[in-house]
């Protein structure tokens, strides 16, 4: 009972720190509303390879510093500008991707359905670590300031050192 209490003050909590702070639509707020003509224009486009397919791969671009990371599921990792598109350059990992790219300012990570997570040094497109994890990488990597968070299918959670991939803690439900 005093779960269920306490679940139920947490969501009115919630919702009147949300509704306070101006997340919420106000309909007496004008400036909350769009008005006038919207168009839409294709800045770019580039065909970065095999992608997200019915195995649910998590695929997914990400911006960082000015680039756009893409990596496909061959393992063929690519970044390209994102103001024009323009490819920067292209690399293949080996590594029958599943997870990623994940970037900040030192690294690049992307996991496999093999379980392998590679991680590069980003200047030099090298390899840093390999880590192996017991089943398939299902999402982008987290990058924290001390630890790479990686999931696998089997349901285990990660923890790695940023800088040798050596690990600092395992999740197992």
């Amino acid at each position: 009972m005093i779960t269920k209490v306490s679940e139920w003050l947490g969501v009115v909590l919630l919702a009147g720190s949300v509704a306070g702070c101006g997340i919420l639509p106000d309909s007496d707020d004008p400036a909350g509303e769009l008005s006038g003509d919207w168009r839409i224009e294709r800045e770019w486009s580039e065909s970065v390879g095999d992608g997200v397919h019915a195995e649910g791969d998590a695929l997914v671009p990400v911006v960082d510093a000015g680039e756009v990371l893409t990596v496909d599921r061959d393992g063929r990792l690519e970044a390209h500008t994102a103001d024009s598109g323009d490819r920067l350059w292209r690399m293949d990992l080996d590594l029958p991707a599943s997870a990623g790219p994940a970037a900040d300012d030192r690294l690049i990570v992307v996991g496999g359905r093999d379980g392998r997570v590679i991680a590069l040094e980003r200047s030099t497109r090298s390899t840093i670590w390999t880590f192996q994890a017991s089943s398939e990488v299902l999402a982008r990597p987290l990058l924290m300031d001390r630890t790479v968070v990686v999931m696998s299918q089997d349901g285990r959670v990660y923890g790695l050192r940023p800088d040798t991939g050596a690990l600092r803690w395992v999740h197992d439900r």
